[in-house]
């Protein structure tokens, strides 16, 4: 099949022969074969064995459509039972914040709730990530600085390691101004 595609596509070129192609061809190759078998399976509702063919024939569960119904409303109640039959669980727990006493489970949240309220799930989170903040702060340097416009001491606290030549920002504009003047007369042109 894969050189007929060859043959008779556009030009007789071999870029016909792609998934598109090879799915179209597969689906009536199996559709062909679908149609030709058959198979035998015992009804799941009634216990008449029954022969089905065609499409999905393989996976037929009844022999008719009152039991393909029956067998839908027997699978929804089994499944509706055993949701019912589940325990209804609930915890009584204090919440992290105030301390308050609160119940959790079906029906009420989820089993891991800390909280009893969102104001309280603000506050444990506000309180989460600032102790997280305090773990990651780093501590303080104090770091001791002479300025080179006007001699003056100065210090500055940082939690990193700061190179400042200047104490204010008048200093650091007459700083930079002497630098380009410096730079200028160094490059002439």
């Amino acid at each position: 099949m894969k050189d007929y595609f060859k043959r008779f596509g556009k030009d007789g070129d071999s870029l016909n022969w792609h998934r598109a192609c090879y799915s179209r061809f597969l689906r009536r190759w199996t559709t062909g074969l679908e149609a030709e078998r058959s198979y035998e399976h015992v009804c799941r509702i009634c216990g008449k064995r029954f022969t089905a063919a065609g499409r999905g024939a393989w996976t037929r569960m009844t022999c008719s459509e009152e039991c393909r119904r029956e067998h839908t409303r027997q699978r929804v109640k089994a499944r509706s039972e055993g949701f019912r039959a589940r325990p209804l669980v609930r915890r009584e727990r204090a919440c992290a914040v105030c301390g308050k006493r609160f119940l959790v489970g079906r029906g009420l949240g989820r089993p891991s709730k800390k909280t009893c309220s969102p104001a309280c799930r603000r506050e444990r989170k506000r309180r989460i990530a600032a102790a997280w903040t305090k773990r990651r702060r780093r501590p303080l340097i104090l770091q001791r600085f002479t300025c080179v416009i006007c001699g003056k001491r100065f210090s500055i606290q940082s939690p990193t390691v700061v190179t400042r030549k200047t104490c204010s920002i008048p200093c650091r504009y007459l700083n930079h101004s002497r630098g380009r003047a410096a730079w200028r007369e160094g490059h002439p042109g």
